[in-house]
């Protein structure tokens, strides 16, 4: 299977840098247009998105219950990550758009119903 991968995968390989590549874009101008409140930090690489939450003003604590009980989004809590993580979420965008997208407007909406 790993010979076959590599040897007939290259296509799928860019088909799905293609994808998530656009599932960034997808998020940037989502978040740009519904939630000026937050700010994404596009990656030059990757399929992890950094959010910044800090105009939200929540503590850690608080924005990581918020993600889960109001918005109903699982995200990784910045903070984990170290000393400058505070106040921001790390999304995972290699998932199907739909997914995506239900998520950002799921966090939209209990982001303007704060």
């Amino acid at each position: 299977a790993c010979q076959a991968a590599y040897t007939y995968g290259h296509q799928w390989v860019d088909e799905l840098v293609e994808y998530i590549s656009e599932n960034m874009n997808v998020m940037y101008n989502y978040i740009e247009e519904h939630i000026p409140s937050i700010h994404m930090i596009k990656p030059d690489g990757l399929y992890l998105a950094w959010v910044d939450m800090r105009e939200l003003n929540m503590s850690n604590e608080e924005l990581h219950n918020f993600m889960l009980e109001k918005a109903k989004v699982w995200v990784n809590d910045g903070y984990i990550f170290g000393q400058g993580g505070d106040g921001f979420i790390r999304v995972n965008v290699a998932t199907p758009r739909e997914v995506l997208l239900k998520g950002l407007k799921q966090l939209a909406d209990a982001i303007n119903d704060k």
